[in-house]
């Protein structure tokens, strides 16, 4: 008992980091919509091919014990306890001091990268981070202890990195090729090191392997459509539409230096932290003091020189590429890179090697507070380190400080609204569920007004028959990407308002149509003239509509 009132006593401050963000979420019930996330009550496991198979396989079976909402939320703190542990693992890989590894995982949180990837509801992106973290501790451990069991831990971390965000695939190639030339350099009279490191690099990619053995063999197999995905679907043009964002080149080189530049920041769907500047941006430039500091005090250290350098070189390779065709001097890089890069263009949004740089800037962070803390007049004064805690950890929130209290209450739990049980209660009771549900309007992103804001349609998250939804993206010159034919065939029929053998024919086995009072609505309201559709119930935010056979 009291081990784990001591263990309890040491996490205290990293909750207190993820309490100040979730807290208000947990003082209702209700689902939490994000643009790029919604959960509902009914849970839907995808073909075992999908990267997320084994996530919702595991939150299915929970479901039967914890409601969704709850399990929605408990899943967000996770995610936040994931990059708290990767931020602090990577402190504690560089020193033994508690109070730096615990700024270290604050600045792995509250940064503008998670800001911006947590608003739009992209927390795969956020998690896949949060284990690269861990795994890039590892990595710089065995570098400096060369204890072949931290590649295992590495490999491992690297695994689930990749599980929950594909892209980081090339983040963690770019850093073990780098660390791993490295090591391999420093290593070349060891040779029993050096066997050592090449054989344990074999069982590094194998339980990458391993760990994502589901998806990769739907990338080459016919089970998966992945593969077909990135090559028919993906061209230059979605590098264009998901560029890194700035008004001209010097604001994107700085939006990227500060860790920013996020497509989905202007799409008015959360406050941007540039609403709030210079605030955010003040509280980097005062850190970068530090991590300039970390910098240069470890550079003139021979046994360090090394992986100082290897360090920036991946910051600037990292740099480069994130930038990516935002600017016309590196766009060349990233089409070169999408055309002879296996898989390559699957990474369209190149904002998204912001990640490594967030973890250089963290690793100089440390060395920086490490010669800080080394300060006598700091080590004799106890409350001059606690005011140092303090303002620092204050410095470090001011990165992103519209992530505390629930996003400042841009993020509120919701109920779906009583109609929309109803209906679904209505639908199970008609059909048993024989029959699909065709939901309109036909848009994968929509506003809702009971939500409040454009999100990601949660129609398949909430009524229990399978759902037949817009899955057309519609931003920029990209109207859909969905190679469901299905999708193809839905998109026919209302482009001929309803002059095709959708309903007739009924091979997608449509029994019920739901057309939400939301967003373009009324331009639907033609499906009332099909002969075989009858309204079976209209409520304040829905009308069902029943197919009938034709006789």
């Amino acid at each position: 008992m009291i081990r784990f009132l001591e263990k309890v006593k040491n996490l205290s401050p990293l909750i207190f980091l993820i309490l100040i963000i979730v807290f208000p979420w947990f003082l209702k019930r209700g689902y939490l919509f994000f643009v790029d996330m919604s959960w509902g009550p009914h849970i839907t496991i995808p073909e075992w091919t999908s990267n997320w198979f084994y996530f919702w396989v595991i939150i299915k079976i929970l479901n039967f014990l914890i409601p969704a909402d709850f399990l929605e939320k408990i899943f967000i703190v996770i995610v936040f306890g994931v990059v708290l542990f990767g931020g602090y693992k990577l402190g504690q890989s560089l020193t033994k001091i508690k109070t730096i590894s615990f700024l270290s995982s604050a600045f792995a949180l509250f940064n503008p990268f998670v800001y911006d990837r947590v608003m739009y509801g992209q927390f795969g992106v956020v998690l896949g981070y949060g284990f690269f973290l861990v795994f890039f501790a590892y990595l710089i451990k065995y570098y400096f202890d060369l204890n072949e069991k931290l590649i295992f831990f590495a490999g491992l971390f690297a695994g689930f990195s990749i599980l929950f965000s594909l892209h980081f695939i090339f983040f963690i190639l770019l850093v073990y090729l780098v660390l791993g030339t490295l090591i391999v350099i420093n290593n070349l009279n060891l040779r029993g090191k050096l066997f050592n490191f090449i054989k344990y690099s074999f069982l590094f990619f194998f339980i990458i392997i391993v760990i994502n053995f589901n998806w990769l063999y739907g990338l080459f197999s016919r089970e998966g459509n992945l593969k077909e995905f990135i090559e028919q679907e993906i061209t230059e043009k979605d590098f264009l539409i998901f560029k890194t964002r700035g008004s001209n080149s010097f604001e994107i080189v700085k939006n990227v230096f500060l860790m920013s530049g996020f497509w989905g920041a202007e799409q008015f769907r959360y406050i941007p932290l540039k609403e709030i500047k210079p605030i955010w941006s003040f509280g980097f430039y005062l850190i970068l003091i530090i991590i300039i500091w970390g910098l240069f005090s470890n550079f003139k250290d021979k046994e360090k020189r090394k992986l100082i350098f290897s360090l920036i070189f991946i910051f600037f390779i990292s740099f480069v590429l994130a930038i990516g065709v935002a600017l016309p001097i590196f766009a060349e890089i990233t089409f070169f890179l999408s055309n002879y890069l296996p898989f390559y263009k699957g990474l369209r949004e190149s904002q998204k090697w912001v990640a490594v740089i967030v973890t250089i800037y963290n690793i100089f962070f440390v060395y920086g507070l490490i010669e800080l803390f080394k300060k006598e007049f700091i080590n004799r004064n106890e409350n001059l380190r606690i005011f140092l805690l303090v303002f620092l950890t204050w410095l470090i929130i001011f990165q992103a400080p519209l992530l505390i209290n629930g996003a400042i209450e841009q993020i509120k739990p919701t109920n779906y609204p009583s109609d929309w049980i109803q209906i679904n209660e209505l639908i199970v009771e008609d059909s048993n569920c024989q029959k699909k549900i065709l939901f309109l309007p036909w848009h994968l992103y929509m506003y809702f007004k009971w939500i409040g804001n454009i999100v990601v349609n949660p129609a398949p998250r909430f009524f229990t028959c399978p759902v037949i939804y817009g899955e057309n993206m519609e931003f920029g010159d990209i109207y859909t990407q969905s190679l469901k034919p299905e999708q193809k065939k839905v998109e026919n029929w209302l482009i001929s308002f309803g002059d095709t053998d959708l309903l007739s024919r009924n091979d997608l086995n449509i029994g019920y149509i739901i057309l939400a009072k939301e967003a373009d609505w009324q331009k639907y309201l033609w499906v009332e003239k099909i002969i075989n559709l009858k309204i079976l119930k209209e409520t304040e935010n829905l009308k069902v509509y029943k197919v009938e056979e034709l006789n």
